[in-house]
């Protein structure tokens, strides 16, 4: 969650340093004045995240390179799509590409990538709920079956063969449950 939240207020803090860097100021200056102004934007979820930016427009205040502070930035944060930003960002200063157009970009992939991982957080929460409950269902059903019709249901618990083939059916059961478990660790 908190990878989550710093990637969602670097994002913002980029949108905010692509429409600096179209107004003509350099990146240094791009990034102090992104943070300023989204500053408005961190919530108490964010304050490691503020706390991090700050640092970063402290230490490139005081000479160091913006691109060594924000790939030790990315380092803390630990989330990829910073880590991706920091390389490119260097190799754009390096190469003297399009910092504006690459930062538009990046942000809109990045805002691409979080919408995409938020749908399928949504998809895979209903799927995960609907195992659950089909997983559920067959115990329900045999109970009511037991306790309403304890006469139909004897011969599946007084019999050899109804033992069987109700530990077959178990482990039948236990077998698709943890195939189910499985399916519904997939991560965005």
């Amino acid at each position: 969650r908190r990878q989550k939240k710093a990637a969602e207020t670097f994002r913002q803090v980029l949108h905010a340093v692509s429409a600096s860097l179209a107004a003509g100021k350099s990146v240094e200056n791009a990034f102090r004045d992104a943070v300023f102004e989204t500053a408005g934007a961190f919530s108490g979820a964010n304050d490691a995240t503020a706390s991090e930016l700050r640092r970063v427009i402290r230490l490139t205040d005081n000479g160091i390179p913006l691109e060594c502070v924000l790939r030790d930035f990315a380092a803390r944060i630990g989330h990829d799509d910073v880590v991706q930003f920091c390389d490119v960002l260097s190799t754009c200063k390096r190469t003297g590409g399009d910092l504006t157009e690459v930062i538009r970009i990046t942000t809109h992939l990045m805002t691409e990538k979080q919408r995409i991982q938020r749908e399928i957080a949504v998809l895979t929460a209903r799927k995960r709920w609907e195992s659950a409950v089909l997983s559920v269902v067959p115990f329900v059903l045999v109970g009511l079956l037991k306790t309403g019709a304890a006469d139909y249901m004897a011969p599946l618990y007084e019999t050899v063969a109804g033992r069987l083939v109700m530990t077959v059916c178990l482990a039948f059961l236990g077998l698709a449950v943890a195939v189910i478990v499985k399916l519904g660790a997939i991560r965005a």
